[in-house]
């Protein structure tokens, strides 16, 4: 029986013949090409969801504007406890007298095994 020499019926166009081999050297070129442009365009699109990223996770303006407070403390007496606002919650703040640092200071010694080590003069 005779072998056909192609599947592609007659009258059809068939480009196979017009195609490069595999490994033949024009096609290099286009496989570099589309290996750099497939780089190129994933390269962009990571860096554009990174970026998106970024500045969806950035703190708005309102929130850096309620994490600033400034307090005139001049007012407050030695001895005064004063309460102020921030973020929402409240911030204690003693003017304490001589007799109070100096009790502070004795317990300096203690710091160490308490759940907060720091001494009087490393909290000032």
């Amino acid at each position: 029986a005779p072998q056909p020499t192609t599947t592609v019926p007659e009258g059809t166009l068939d480009f196979r013949s017009n195609r490069l081999p595999i490994g033949h050297a024009d096609r290099r070129p286009w496989i570099y090409f589309l290996a750099v442009s497939t780089g190129f365009i994933t390269t962009s699109i990571v860096r554009t969801v990174a970026c998106k990223l970024v500045h969806t996770m950035w703190p708005a303006k309102d929130v850096f504007a309620a994490g600033v407070v400034e307090v005139d403390l001049r007012p407050v007496k030695e001895g005064q406890n004063f309460v102020v606002k921030w973020r929402n919650k409240p911030v204690f703040i003693r003017k304490r007298t001589p007799e109070m640092i100096e009790a502070s200071r004795k317990d300096d010694p203690i710091a160490p095994s308490m759940r907060e080590p720091a001494t009087d003069a490393e909290r000032c």
